[in-house]
């Protein structure tokens, strides 16, 4: 057992350890709620994951903990375990951002074809990113959680769905 309270969600994440192409299962205690387990967590080639899947009161929960090249991977395997008849959860707290790429990545995967996902200003110009095709999920309930900690890519990502109307 080991207290992280003072440590951050990454730094929490750099300590989930095994061998490469594995699954860990890790038990999260808070001060208000009785221990839980979070599963699966798959440790591939020495990179912590960035999505976790739980429940808590047997409500599903992922939580993306950063947006990483290979998060839309980890996130789609979660979602293979996810009931479709029950609201799901997104939980983006304490996530501050990461590759920008990644969240435009996860976003289509829940917007419908045409959404606008995110404008980006370059040198060049605006460019208008929307979804080329109709997300894997783009019919699921979605309730999003962030908090003052939420940031950057993590804040693109939330705001594409709140605009293309996919979650509250």
């Amino acid at each position: 057992d080991r207290r992280v309270h003072d440590l951050t969600l990454t730094e929490i994440a750099g300590l989930i350890r095994g061998e490469s192409n594995t699954e860990v299962a890790v038990r999260v205690q808070t001060a208000r709620q009785a221990p839980r387990w979070v599963y699966p967590i798959r440790y591939e080639s020495g990179v912590p994951p960035t999505v976790l899947f739980y429940h808590q009161k047997k409500r599903p929960i992922i939580w993306i903990l950063r947006f990483g090249p290979h998060t839309d991977q980890e996130l789609a395997r979660c979602l293979e375990r996810f009931p479709a008849d029950e609201p799901l959860v997104l939980d983006l707290r304490g996530n501050t951002g990461g590759n920008l790429a990644a969240g435009i990545k996860c976003a289509k995967m829940f917007l419908p074809k045409g959404s606008l996902v995110a404008k980006i200003k370059t040198k060049t110009g605006l460019k208008v990113v929307r979804a080329e095709q109709d997300g894997l999920y783009a019919d699921i309930s979605l309730i999003l959680r962030q908090d003052r900690y939420t940031a950057s890519a993590a804040e693109m990502f939330i705001a594409a769905l709140l605009e293309g109307k996919r979650g509250t």
